[in-house]
């Protein structure tokens, strides 16, 4: 997750564990109650480019010696390369987000583009197609498999899309996005996995209602673009290190690296920036408008804490942008707390106004990189909810804040290490940092908690509930995967909620898994209901240090369709399926039955192949035949870029 903008959006605030329930959950630390400021506002304060990327900041400097120790550049290599190598066997590679929740955010934003070039609005067409772009960079690092493919789809679709907007053409814009779309869907039915012989069942569409109505899509004024932006500011590059380290050297220089953001590190640079941050930015103030006008009040005050704590994480990854993001929380946020924390809603409302025209003053002042300005990014009074799958009017609405909770229990900090290990001493400790969770480092301290996650996690049932309406068992069956699988970054982040969400799964999301397997439409609905029942009960047992029950979030069956960019009815919703083991790794059958890519031939990597499909297709000259169903090979672009994400070169 990185990005950088300020254009806002979504956020389940299901905040905290819609899990498990158990009788006597554990707390978890609280969110700390926001300084109060006096009601007059003060003016907007003058904001730093959201799109500037800030140069690294220096990590401490590492005194290596010439003692008995492990050669400081060895020891820094290794680290280097733990941060730029993806490796889902340590814990913290592990939480990075997926492709499923990277085509969250790249779906949203193809709709949004949708919106905004209809209305006239090609910077902010523009600078959602850029935003895609940059969130697909986190998923071609995560799942580096994918990455020929993404690359492709973006040279080869995103590209059209691209030139259209920047000539303001309409005709040519419809015709590209319509291209774009049904290229998403031949890359997912190209696409297998280790439980999924094709993803054809994910099949999206152009949208039909607005993503983001707390968005005003002809935003301010056009003409924001530079034709030629600055370059981007260079770094010297860092002198390799010298000397040997002792224990403390190297316990140095490792806390250095997780505590300073460093773009030059691939897990630094997926870090979630200022455009993905206020997606959940503006998807909780869109939240707290309507709690506090059903009378929810510790519902507001939940989602206006949980607005600085995400705030936080781009105050690290853009470090250039912490002042004026800090001036905003106090200059604006204060206030809202202030009015929300007296159930006063006239000045509750006052407040919130107040705080729209500042993003806003924000965005027109803000510049960088290739914006002169950011006003085409207009926000505006939610219109109408986008999480509808949330009891606003929550039976237990007020009283469950603590407003002067006991303190914290302060911890020992850890004794400084000696001695002098070797480097598989050194790599242990090294793998140590990145398995377990210390929120005293940087890097630890910003992964999502359970309100983040819980976003997700409330978007993927709500979606459950329309694929099962319509019939697609495939895409529920998906959609609860991705459930569990964005579930263990809270158990992670949060380990005292982990046994709680552990309970939720084996009693609510097991049992909703067996009738989605077994394609009973009424027990999955059942079961779909049920767990719902179970989230609202695990809310209202869960307490921590600031609130006594997280009992005012209460969700519901979706009233209106949480995702319509999709077609819930997809043609081939069914039997796409791979059973798997205990194991976790797919039966020889399964694996047969899926019908495991043929590798290249080792002929064919000296000279490079570069084209396949022109033999493949016909047979000519005995080529083996690619087949036309399950999937269509007619339908991929003859690029061997799109070959190598499924078809490996043999050696």
């Amino acid at each position: 997750m990185k990005r950088t903008n300020l254009t806002f959006i979504l956020l389940l605030t299901l905040a905290i564990s819609a899990a498990a329930c158990a009788p006597t959950p554990t707390p978890v630390p609280p969110t700390p109650v926001p300084t109060q400021v006096p009601p007059t506002l003060p003016p907007a304060p003058t904001p730093v480019p959201p799109t500037a990327t800030s140069a690294p900041t220096q990590a401490p400097t590492v005194a290596p010696t010439s003692a008995p120790g492990v050669p400081a550049a060895s020891v820094e290599k290794l680290v280097n390369d733990k941060f730029n190598t993806a490796d889902t066997k340590l814990a913290l590679w592990a939480i990075q987000p997926g492709l499923g929740t990277v085509m969250i955010e790249y779906s949203q934003r193809l709709a949004r583009l949708w919106f905004a070039a209809n209305a006239g609005n090609w910077d902010m067409a523009k600078y959602q197609l850029d935003e895609m772009i940059e969130i697909q960079e986190t998923g071609e690092t995560t799942r580096p498999a994918r990455a020929p493919m993404l690359k492709a789809f973006e040279d080869n679709y995103l590209a059209k899309l691209d030139k259209a907007i920047g000539a303001k053409d309409k005709a040519a814009f419809t015709t590209a996005f319509n291209d774009t779309v049904a290229g998403c869907n031949g890359c997912h039915k190209a696409s297998s996995g280790t439980t999924w012989k094709s993803y054809q069942f994910v099949s999206i569409q152009t949208p039909k209602t607005d993503p983001a109505y707390y968005l005003d899509w002809k935003g301010a004024g056009q003409g924001n673009r530079l034709a030629h932006p600055p370059a981007a500011a260079t770094t010297a590059p860092t002198p390799t290190l010298t000397g040997t380290l002792d224990a403390a050297g190297v316990e140095k220089l490792l806390t250095g690296k997780f505590n300073n953001y460093d773009s030059n590190l691939a897990l630094w640079r997926i870090q979630p920036a200022l455009g993905t941050v206020m997606i959940e930015y503006g998807n909780r103030f869109s939240r707290a408008w309507y709690a506090a006008h059903n009378g929810n009040w510790d519902m507001a005050k939940y989602q206006l804490d949980e607005m600085p704590e995400i705030q936080e994480v781009a105050e690290v990854t853009r470090p250039g942008r912490a002042d004026a993001l800090k001036a905003f929380e106090h200059g604006f946020l204060d206030p809202l707390n202030q009015a929300t924390q007296k159930k006063d809603l006239v000045a509750f409302e006052a407040a919130y106004q107040n705080a729209v025209t500042g993003c806003n003053g924000c965005h027109a002042a803000a510049k960088g990189g290739p914006w002169s300005s950011y006003q085409f990014i207009k926000v505006q009074v939610p219109t109408a909810d986008n999480s509808d799958y949330i009891v606003w009017k929550a039976d237990k609405g007020t009283g469950n804040y603590i407003v002067n909770p006991p303190a914290v229990p302060t911890t020992t900090p850890k004794p400084a290490l000696t001695g002098t290990p070797d480097m598989a001493g050194v790599e242990k400790l090294v793998n140590d940092k990145f398995n377990n969770l210390d929120t005293n480092l940087t890097l630890w301290k910003i992964q999502p908690g359970l309100g983040t996650v819980m976003i997700e996690y409330g978007r993927r049932f709500a979606q459950i509930k329309y694929a099962l309406d319509a019939g697609n068992w495939d895409m529920a069956k998906y959609q609860l995967d991705e459930a569990l699988e964005i579930q263990e970054v809270g158990e992670t982040t949060r380990p005292a909620r982990a046994p709680m969400l552990k309970a939720f799964e084996d009693n609510y999301a097991k049992p909703l898994d067996a009738a989605i397997m077994a394609k009973d439409k009424d027990k999955a609905n059942a079961a779909l209901k049920n767990a719902l029942t179970g989230c609202n009960a695990c809310h209202t047992a869960s307490k921590s240090a600031n609130w006594a029950s997280y009992g005012y979030i209460q969700v519901q069956l979706p009233q209106s369709d949480p995702g319509d960019y999709q077609q819930w009815n997809a043609p081939v919703g069914t039997g796409n399926y791979v059973s798997a083991p205990a194991g976790g790794q797919p039966t020889a059958a399964a694996t047969k039955a899926a019908g495991t890519p043929p590798q290249i031939p080792v002929s064919h990597a000296s000279p490079a192949r570069t084209q396949c499909l022109v033999c493949h297709l016909t047979g000519v000259s005995g080529a083996p035949k690619a087949p036309t169903a399950n999937p269509d090979h007619s339908a991929f672009k003859d690029d061997p870029a799109v070959c190598q994400s499924c078809h490996t070169q043999a050696k």
